[in-house]
């Protein structure tokens, strides 16, 4: 057996890097609260836009899908499962 890299254990580091977010509800607004804890600049996108006061108090950047794409350096998504045609595919999440 190989010997096991120890920095494979520790992940990557996500301080002051771009963090794009797919939705902006309950749980899209929980996971930017941890990523304005780790000083990252918070990108999203949703079918609206959150209130001015939110975004303000996370520092949040509302973007169209393909600039938080091209920018972010972490992507996470929070949008519902359902029938609707899909905005977000695995074709526009391949780099």
């Amino acid at each position: 057996m190989a010997p096991l890299d120890i920095d494979l254990l520790a992940g990557h580091d996500v301080h002051h890097k771009t963090l794009g977010i797919f939705g902006m509800g309950a749980s899209g607004q929980a996971v930017a609260r941890r990523g304005a804890g780790f000083s990252m600049r918070l990108l999203y996108h949703d079918a609206r836009r959150a209130p001015e006061a939110l975004e303000r108090e996370l520092g949040l950047e509302f973007v169209e899908q393909a600039r938080l794409l091209g920018e972010a350096d972490f992507i996470t998504l929070h949008v519902p499962l359902n029938d609707r045609p899909q905005t977000i595919g695995a074709a526009k999440l391949a780099r």
